[in-house]
């Protein structure tokens, strides 16, 4: 059976009841903040590690880093060594550059989450004002 909130066990308890107490809704507030700024920033900081690994092992940049000076498809001639360090001068900036970019917007994304609430208290407080 999936865990209940208060609320909902209080719901299913008072069948025809209409007061919610206090205790209730406090604790109600309680879980959604618990859940808002422990629960979900954890699970944000997880995905965006799995990211940074699944862009590391799709554009091989670590290992790109580790074999930097290794010739190119072993041909130990200066031109296959040459062409080997230059094609990584190439593809790890490019490499990099688009993992920066999307742990950028996973990034921004995890700030947007935690600042949503204010945000929206702002202006759900400033309307009535208007």
């Amino acid at each position: 059976m999936p865990t209940q909130t208060a609320l909902h066990t209080e719901s299913i308890n008072r069948q025809h009841g209409s007061v919610i107490s206090a205790q209730i809704v406090l604790s109600e507030i309680t879980c959604f903040f618990t859940w808002w700024y422990v629960e979900m920033p954890t699970w944000y900081i997880g995905f965006f590690q799995r990211v940074a690994t699944l862009c590391d092992d799709t554009f091989s940049i670590s290992l790109l880093f580790k074999t930097f000076f290794i010739p190119w498809h072993r041909d130990t001639s200066i031109v296959g060594r040459g062409f080997g360090i230059a094609m990584r001068m190439i593809y790890l900036p490019l490499a990099l550059l688009v993992t920066a970019i999307i742990l950028f917007i996973l990034a921004a994304a995890t700030i947007l989450w935690a600042i949503l609430p204010i945000i929206s208290m702002f202006f759900l407080l400033r309307t009535p004002l208007t």
